[in-house]
């Protein structure tokens, strides 16, 4: 049943979508809600549409949360599911680390569960499913969790309608056959994705093909990425990102976690780096033509944690700024 689809954790996005894998549930004392009855057989023909393969998940914990699920039982209290307190209907999806295998079509019933804000698939093989454009109806979405699931193609242009999300996570294979890169988001999709996504606090994007019309055949970042002043969480690894960075990353001040792993990024690490005081993780290694300069700047980050600069280059030594 395994595919030609390479799945592995990337190293830093990897670790940082296994540590984000849970959809937060909540607990209370009041009475607790009951299913309604279309979005329980949606849940259960969602299930029956999959089969269970321990290959398809590769967290060593992972276990398939859908063999509690009843048909006659209360949906509201399986594993996995979050349902509003007062309207009853399903909010929160986690079958993250599942092992389903299999496809999601244009007509699964996952897109009847119109009433969702957490959807968490990762980590499972959906066997080179497309991101379809059906997820539009899912139009209270704040956290789609997508990553290292085995989607493939582009990503449509309607995820950008979902104007309520505050994380996307995003995490393609590779064919293991060619090597080539199987989730595709052409450009202008980032730039769209950055005008509508104005409420967007974390953006995960790893092992996708952003690439454009341009003549080297590589994304680069829209400047108007600056615009998201809300953005804590950036990571781009293995992407195919390339040209300068723009120095208005400089204006996401909120900025905690900044990864630009294994891209082709050029020139000179933007000056207006030195505002973002916040920064906790900042990873730029293996950009081969990218320079960090003096890196003087980083004397006064006092809350970064974690720092990787490999490959880049640098004038003169790194400031002292991570405790050992």
């Amino acid at each position: 049943m395994a595919s030609s689809l390479q799945k592995y954790p990337s190293g830093f996005l990897a670790l940082l979508f296994l540590a984000s894998s849970f959809l937060p549930m909540h607990v209370s004392n009041s009475t607790p809600p009951h299913c309604h009855n279309d979005e329980s057989f949606a849940l259960l023909q969602f299930n029956q549409s999959f089969v269970l393969d321990r290959s398809a998940s590769f967290d060593p914990s992972s276990y398939p949360k859908v063999i509690s699920w009843n048909q006659r039982g209360d949906c509201c209290l399986w594993d996995g599911i979050e349902c509003d307190e007062i309207t009853d209907h399903v909010i929160g999806l986690d079958l993250s680390s599942s092992w389903l295998y299999g496809s999601i079509s244009s007509n699964s019933s996952l897109f009847n569960l119109v009433h969702l804000q957490g959807l968490n698939l990762a980590d499972n093989d959906f066997n080179h499913s497309r991101i379809l454009s059906e997820f539009r109806y899912l139009s209270h979405l704040t956290y789609p969790n997508l990553a290292s699931s085995g989607f493939h193609g582009h990503k449509p242009s309607e995820i950008s309608q979902l104007t309520r999300l505050t994380s996307l996570y995003l995490t393609g294979g590779v064919d293991g056959i060619n090597g080539r890169r199987l989730l595709e988001l052409k450009v202008p999709g980032l730039e769209r994705l950055v005008q509508n996504l104005t409420h967007i606090q974390e953006i995960y994007l790893d092992n996708v093909d952003i690439s454009s019309t341009v003549p080297d055949n590589m994304g680069q970042i829209p400047a108007s990425i600056g615009n998201l002043h809300s953005l804590t969480t950036l990571a781009f690894a293995l992407d195919n990102f390339g040209g300068p960075l723009p120095s208005s990353l400089g204006n996401l001040t909120n900025l905690s976690i900044l990864g630009l792993i294994q891209n082709h990024f050029f020139g000179q690490i933007p000056s207006s780096f030195a505002n973002l005081t916040e920064l906790t993780n900042l990873t730029v290694s293996n950009n081969n033509n990218l320079t960090c300069g003096s890196l003087s700047w980083l004397s006064e980050k006092t809350k970064l944690t974690l720092l990787s600069v490999g490959q880049c280059s640098i004038n003169g030594e790194i400031p002292h700024v991570i405790e050992p």
